[in-house]
């Protein structure tokens, strides 16, 4: 209660700004999907989402987008890089930590978005898998692909969402050779922030998680699964009209296609090089991983900082 300033991620905090706090929601992505005050939500329709002092938006295009997600002002967006993006400028990760593979070996990582959540509040897919994964819908599967990308020269790292309804009991006993399944504790355990370990990999493959936004700023190649598309369109929906239009790399509909793009990764073909140029300028204001400038200084914060370092070194 007597901080100068407050800053989160995620919902549910309600921090009313008292007269000298500056409480900024930082959230934790720009959306493709539906959220707050646009995911036709009662309960968040109801209530009053909007109680900080600032949020924030990586562009002039997701500003007003922010805005009506919160029920906020406009002039109560900053536009700012997000802050966990200044991690992807690190090369502190060594994916060999947590796998033995060759140095030549293509990495690829698969961060698919959740279907339904482990609380049931979720259910955007009438997809049903016995892996947890698109495209990949079985054990049978998920063996073809371990064993194309050996051909290849591959490896893939599956990280689930945290928010997905677990099918890991499926896949209990089961080897793989050159798939690695991690999660957010196998990474803090090597004391790595999660975009430290991101920034490790030649390729994303995902889906409609915003992670792919901030991946943008690598100029990685990216593989989007669409399989259940038009049934994740119709149960939870997208910002854009077309958000089709907004992912920047091969469309995945198919096993067939998704062993295509591992292909196309582990060969060093990358088509999309200029379409995702076009689609990072609109994301990112900032294409220098610093929110510094972006949010720091705004909000008043570095002033603050450089103050009492000044003072400490008196």
């Amino acid at each position: 209660m007597r901080s100068g300033f407050v800053l989160f991620t995620y919902g549910g905090m309600r921090i009313v700004p008292s007269e000298d706090q500056v409480v900024v929601n930082l959230w934790h992505g720009m959306p493709l999907k539906r959220i707050g005050k646009l995911s036709n939500d009662a309960v968040i329709e109801a209530e009053d989402i909007a109680d900080f002092s600032y949020t924030i938006a990586t562009s002039r295009l997701f500003a007003p987008i922010m805005a009506r997600v919160f029920g906020c002002r406009e002039d109560q967006v900053i536009i700012s890089g997000l802050p966990r993006n200044d991690y992807l400028c690190s090369n502190d990760c060594d994916l060999h930590r947590f796998a033995h593979f060759a140095d030549s070996s293509r990495t690829i990582l698969w961060m698919p978005t959740f279907r339904k959540s482990f609380d049931g509040r979720y259910d955007n897919s009438d997809i049903e898998t016995s892996t947890g994964l698109p495209i990949a819908t079985s054990v049978e599967l998920l063996h073809r692909l371990d064993s194309w990308l050996g051909e290849k020269g591959g490896i893939l790292f599956i990280k689930a969402h945290p928010y997905a309804l677990a099918k890991s009991s499926g896949l209990q006993g089961e080897q793989f050779q050159n798939i690695v399944f991690v999660n957010d504790e196998m990474i803090r355990a090597e004391g790595l922030r999660l975009y430290e370990f991101v920034a490790a990999f030649d390729s994303l493959l995902t889906d409609y998680s915003s992670i792919y936004f901030d991946f943008l700023l690598l100029d990685r190649p990216i593989g989007f699964t669409l399989d259940d598309y038009e049934s994740y369109q119709k149960m939870r929906g997208f910002i854009f009209p077309d958000a089709k239009d907004m992912m920047p790399g091969q469309h995945i509909y198919s096993f067939d296609e998704l062993c295509s793009f591992v292909a196309a990764v582990c060969s060093g073909d990358d088509s999309y090089c200029e379409e995702r140029g076009k689609t990072r300028d609109l994301i990112h204001e900032y294409k220098g991983y610093d929110c510094r400038r972006g949010l720091a200084d705004r909000i008043g914060l570095l002033s603050v900082l450089e103050s009492t370092n000044r003072e400490e070194q008196k």
